[in-house]
């Protein structure tokens, strides 16, 4: 094994989770926002969490080290065909969401009903911002599904600069639904204090913060891959295809 080049507190959080993604769950962790907030550097989001970056950086390098003396093995996106990286993202994230998320809003609704008495402020703010981020990335699956997508995968065979400019007209919008739904992906886990089960939490009081955390995981890497590599790629082909139309 060669020479491993270290990450450093400048390096962006989006690059970093590119590059490395067993990353997402070293920030995830330490709630580090590096989908929407993936342009800003380590340091910056450590400094907004009051974290160490000395103790910080020397576990993601290990983690890193680790991986890299393992040889693991793992797709490039920055250089995989969009199709593919468009399809990964259907696969390992539309789906997740349109299995889970009805599973979710049932167990959400199931925990107001029952330990709505004891503790109702937390679970009727949980309960109408889950449903709200239900409703909002219904519809914003439908959006990529239905218009973006087909017509990136478009561009893919046609290579032309309409085909292109007509994906990235659609970009900015789904970045602003990309940050909505991360705020209120935000205000779930900050009501319930990092998902924090009171005492007298049954089973299924359990079950639905343990999906939450899941579905908050699985969003986070999803918007990560969607805007700091789908994304940015796309706006830097239609710059280069500009610069050089065919």
């Amino acid at each position: 094994m060669g020479c491993i080049e270290l990450f450093n507190v400048g390096d962006t959080l989006g690059d970093v989770v590119t590059k490395f993604p067993n990353a997402a769950t070293i920030f995830s962790q330490s709630q580090i926002d590096f989908c929407c907030g993936g342009a800003r550097s380590i340091q910056q989001a450590l400094d907004e969490k009051n974290l160490d970056a000395s103790g910080f950086m020397l576990a993601l390098n290990a983690a890193w080290i680790e991986q890299q003396s393992q040889d693991s093995v793992f797709i490039n996106w920055q250089e995989a065909p969009l199709t593919k990286l468009v399809d990964h993202i259907l696969q390992a994230h539309h789906a997740y969401l349109q299995q889970n998320m009805p599973k979710i809003g049932e167990l959400s609704t199931k925990i107001l009903r029952v330990h709505g008495e004891h503790h109702g402020q937390v679970l009727s703010i949980l309960h109408r911002q889950f449903h709200l981020f239900k409703m909002a990335m219904e519809e914003h699956l439908i959006k990529e599904e239905t218009q973006v997508f087909p017509r990136i995968k478009a561009y893919e065979e046609t290579q032309t600069v309409a085909d292109l400019r007509a994906v990235n007209q659609a970009i900015t919008t789904l970045e602003q639904e990309h940050e909505e739904a991360g705020q209120l992906l935000r205000t779930m886990r900050e009501i319930t204090s990092d998902y924090e089960l009171p005492s007298d939490a049954c089973k299924t009081y359990a079950l639905t913060f343990q999906l939450m955390k899941e579905m908050e995981d699985n969003t986070f890497v999803h918007v990560h891959l969607e805007n700091n590599i789908l994304f940015r790629r796309l706006r830097q082909l239609e710059v280069e295809l500009q610069a050089d139309p065919r």
